[in-house]
């Protein structure tokens, strides 16, 4: 199983985990990459490869994702998905890359099936339509899309940790299993990949309005993967030739050549979207002109 769990990588930073899946497709929570404009799946053999958003249901917080590209990874052992939940106390295990660390595993126990018709348990003001298992397993920042087992290696949930921790009360949560299953099931003959565009999610290629905000929305900039041919800039990052702005930090940029560079200015019509921020969830301070926290999310508080 733990050749099966991918780490995604956005340009801006923020990361989550996901389950490899046959027809190199990756199965994981749709806030993990929602509206990034470029995902990059990262194999424990160290080897990346850019990924399209195939699909996403707001409702369960699942996306699909499609590799642009076979991975040279091969003979990843099999799994198989549990067709009822556990018992309680149950062993669990969550694997995933807690705060973008690397690949870790974290044990606790099953304590039970929350169905959506019950006490419904929102995420960040949206009420998932989805059974949540929930598990005295911590689920952090950057574990959210990675898979939660049993003792027999079985699929129990994929993680989710961008519930609500004022309700959650600490306890960890994933989506069902067999809904993510059905999820996939349903999506994997998707057509055209969606597109990421300026109102930080996606939507089928020629959207003009946002579904979710209404308002009108171009398509975002793509933002390639790093490859070989990626240069020092001034932010102190490598990116592909050609950036103005570093994705990371959302700054004006200039190739760095190792010299000290000329001063950048840059007319700003309100100073207030470079100032720094604190997550309300997580606690991570960050550049407020990145609309979102990196580290678990949750957009900027309006």
């Amino acid at each position: 199983m733990l050749d099966r769990v991918v780490k995604i990588v956005r340009p801006d930073g923020g990361t989550g985990s996901g389950l490899y899946l046959p027809g190199e497709q990756v199965l994981t929570t749709l806030h993990v990459v929602d509206g990034s404009p470029g995902i990059y799946v990262r194999f424990r053999n160290g080897e990346q490869v850019e990924a399209d958003v195939l699909a996403v249901d707001l409702s369960k917080d699942l996306a699909l994702l499609s590799l642009r590209a076979a991975p040279d990874t091969a003979g990843a052992a099999g799994f198989s998905v549990i067709a009822a939940p556990p018992n309680p106390g149950a062993a669990l295990v969550a694997i995933g890359h807690p705060l973008g660390l690397d690949w870790a595993v974290t044990g606790g126990h099953y304590n039970g099936l929350r169905q959506p018709g019950s006490e419904p348990l929102p995420r960040l003001g949206i009420t998932l339509g989805v059974p949540l298992v929930q598990v005295d397993v911590t689920i952090n920042a950057g574990n959210s899309g990675g898979p939660v087992i049993d003792a027999e290696g079985r699929l129990v949930g994929l993680a989710d940790s961008i519930i609500n921790p004022a309700v959650a009360n600490n306890i960890g949560f994933a989506i069902y299993a067999p809904a993510a299953w059905e999820f996939w099931q349903a999506s994997r003959e998707a057509g055209e990949p969606l597109v990421a565009f300026d109102c930080k999610h996606h939507h089928p290629a020629g959207t003009t309005y946002c579904p979710r905000t209404g308002r009108p929305v171009v398509p975002a900039a793509p933002v390639p993967m790093p490859t070989a041919e990626s240069i020092p800039y001034t932010c102190g990052h490598r990116h592909p030739p050609g950036l103005q702005f570093c994705p990371l930090i959302g700054k004006p940029i200039l190739p760095d050549s190792g010299e000290l560079a000329e001063p950048v200015y840059t007319q700003v019509s309100n100073r207030a979207a470079f100032d720094e921020y604190t997550c309300t969830n997580c606690g991570t301070r960050f550049e407020a002109s990145l609309g979102y926290c990196p580290q678990c999310g949750k957009p900027i508080s309006s």
